[in-house]
């Protein structure tokens, strides 16, 4: 098992379909003892496998809920297999874009409600917090940003400096159908085009003026 979780495909979903097969019809023959040890690979894979915006690959990782044999190994270990499997499952319960994966979501997580009640609100409120806390970190991350950009645009400096906060502007279609004024400036003046400068070179200047020279024979051929 661990051999195939280390050969597992990256961008190939009917691979992971095929893999995801096999490593079902390992886990119909394993023995507890030997599940154990590979439990927290497994189910991090198939977390991952639920993740995928592949229905398929979803679909088929969603089925192991559907084996028993399986599901009683889970609840012998529900401390392990729970905070594994909550967070995807109930991430994907309501964004993911394939109705049918919802369904089968819900089913899953049913299953791992009736395995162990008391650990599945545990999961859930733990999830519902850090979900929180992101929120509020991305929060913060924003109001500090706007605090350094608000601090810098302050600052003396800043108009000698060009610090002023950027706008995008569409150039109007004139300036795009006459690739603007003179100087690659266009009608709108917060914006600047410049055009690319390549340098002089003798050789290829050369080269080309001997190709024009001999155009005029090139064309006679033809005719």
């Amino acid at each position: 098992v661990c051999g195939i979780f280390k050969e597992w495909p990256k961008i190939n979903s009917p691979k992971e379909v095929l893999f995801l097969n096999e490593i079902e019809e390992i886990c119909d023959v394993i023995d507890p003892e030997e599940f154990v040890k590979i439990q927290a690979q497994l189910f991090t894979r198939l977390a991952q496998c639920i993740n995928s915006p592949h229905f398929q690959v979803a679909e088929r990782a969603l089925y192991f809920f559907n084996n028993e044999y399986l599901m009683s190994l889970v609840s012998d270990n529900s401390q392990v297999v729970l905070p594994i499997m909550f967070p995807s499952l109930y991430k994907n319960s309501k964004s993911h874009w394939n109705r049918a994966i919802h369904s089968l979501i819900y089913n899953a997580l049913k299953v791992l409600s009736e395995i162990n009640q008391a650990l599945y609100d545990e999961c859930s409120t733990k999830y519902k917090a850090d979900l929180a806390e992101a929120k509020k970190r991305e929060r913060a991350r924003a109001e500090n940003w706007a605090k350094v950009e608000k601090k810098a645009t302050a600052n003396p400096l800043a108009k000698k400096m060009s610090i002023v906060p950027v706008k995008k502007v569409s150039a109007p279609p004139s300036s795009r159908a006459t690739g603007g004024g003179a100087g690659g400036e266009t009608s709108d003046r917060g914006l600047l085009r410049r055009k690319s400068v390549l340098p002089y070179d003798a050789t290829t200047a050369q080269a080309l003026e001997d190709f024009a020279q001999h155009e005029h024979h090139l064309t006679t051929l033809k005719k």
